[in-house]
């Protein structure tokens, strides 16, 4: 802690040490090298004004362009409080979405993504005739990062409001919950309920369980719903997104009171 507080005292102001009383002295002792670095860098420069992809800040912070992305260095700059000042555009894919132009200036506007490319391309014709401003291809676990990219590709200011639609298995859960962590995203349903109408697939029982994420699931349905859905994952049964198709899925998009 005396060494804590000595660095506190020398190192440039916008580092911030709180977070280090709390852990193992070797977290502290492998961050160190890089803090000075920070420290120089910010020393000579102070803290930027303009945003730059995470790769070049890394290369001017610790000369690794790999340091934040592939390394350790986003929980570093979060532990002493200067990710978010630092300015740091996310490198992830494009985020891979279709605009219904008409809605751009709504005041609260509606987003719906879909886990699989059959379910995008099914949609996709029944855009324009919908209450949605745009239709967002998540492309499995790829919408995790990429859904970073939403506020960068759509720079509209409205109230945003997100919809997810997966598949109904332990994996197609998991994707929406650690979605849900990072954009506040509600479950479509619509989508799913009509699925539950449907005779199942088998063939998903190797799947991992995540309680956490099923729980937080099954918080959106009814308890007849959510004792359907626990005998159904229980089982290694499940619900592909495809088992919906392309006319349904157009119908419950375009006649859903979404906004009800």
């Amino acid at each position: 802690h005396h060494e804590l507080q000595r660095y506190q005292n020398r190192l440039h102001p916008a580092i911030q040490l709180d977070a280090y009383y709390g852990k193992d002295p070797s977290v502290w002792n492998n961050d160190v090298p890089f803090i000075l670095k920070i420290d120089e860098y910010l020393k000579t420069h102070s803290l930027p004004s303009e945003p730059v992809p995470a790769p070049e800040r890394s290369m001017e912070l610790v000369g690794d362009e790999k340091w934040i992305t592939e390394g350790d260095g986003k929980k570093l700059l979060e532990r002493i409080g200067l990710f978010d000042r630092l300015l740091i555009i996310p490198v992830s894919e494009p985020l891979m979405l279709a605009v219904h132009p008409a809605k751009i200036a709504e005041v609260v506007q509606l987003h719906l993504i879909v886990e699989n490319k059959t379910t995008y391309q099914a949609l996709l014709p029944a855009l324009p005739d919908t209450a949605f401003s745009t239709l967002i291809y998540g492309e499995g676990k790829a919408i995790i990062s990429s859904i970073e990219q939403f506020s960068l590709q759509y720079p509209v200011k409205a109230d945003h409001r997100f919809y997810y639609f997966g598949d109904i298995d332990r994996e197609g859960i998991a994707i929406w919950h650690s979605l849900a962590k990072k954009q506040p995203v509600s479950p479509a349903l619509p989508f799913y309920r009509a699925c539950l109408q449907k005779d199942p697939a088998s063939g998903k029982d190797y799947q991992m369980e995540r309680a956490d994420a099923l729980d937080a699931f099954l918080a959106y349905f009814a308890p007849d719903e959510q004792k359907q859905l626990q005998e159904l994952l229980a089982s290694g049964q499940y619900y592909p997104q495809e088992m919906l198709k392309t006319r349904e899925l157009q119908q419950i998009w375009r006649e859903w009171q979404w906004t009800s």
